[in-house]
């Protein structure tokens, strides 16, 4: 079974990332969706909880049809240890043989301690939208809502 690793913060969650989950899916079997930086208190720049991330991933999924059982997410604190990240992660989620990121940290972490596991580079200029962006426009009481999945745009305009 091909199951792949897609890690983000996901603050919020956007079209851009609702897309690689889907195009991803079109190419494995599985795929962990690991919630990074779960421990942090919400701010500025973390205005969601692991738990209100979860929800809006786990709710934007079901409205797009994706069967539960193609899917984990899994909320991990950060660790803060580069060196050690990618073996700290790996203990704690399933089985997987693919990582897809967008960060070249994250793909160095990986790379170092297994040198054979595949990696996909995603290339942020096919993903036009940035959660930073998204968190600026809400600040801004700018449109933004054409930016997230319906049910993101639902999700967060309850807690506005």
């Amino acid at each position: 079974m091909q199951s792949a690793l897609f890690i983000g913060r996901f603050q919020p969650l956007h079209n851009g990332h609702l897309q690689v989950i889907k195009d991803i899916l079109k190419k494995n079997d599985h795929l962990i969706i690991v919630i990074g930086s779960a421990q942090n208190p919400k701010d500025q720049r973390n205005p969601y909880t692991a738990g209100e991330r979860f929800e809006m991933i786990d709710q934007t999924l079901k409205a797009a049809k994706i069967p539960k059982e193609k899917y984990d997410i899994i909320p991990i604190p950060d660790l803060n240890d580069p060196p050690n990240y990618a073996t700290y992660i790996t203990k704690l989620i399933p089985t997987y043989n693919h990582l897809y990121t967008g960060s070249p940290l994250v793909e160095e972490c990986f790379r170092v301690p297994f040198p054979n596991l595949k990696i996909t580079k995603l290339s942020r200029d096919k993903i036009p939208v940035s959660s930073t962006e998204i968190r600026e426009k809400i600040s801004k009481k700018q449109d933004w809502q054409n930016l997230v999945p319906k049910s993101v745009a639902a999700y967060i305009t309850s807690k506005l």
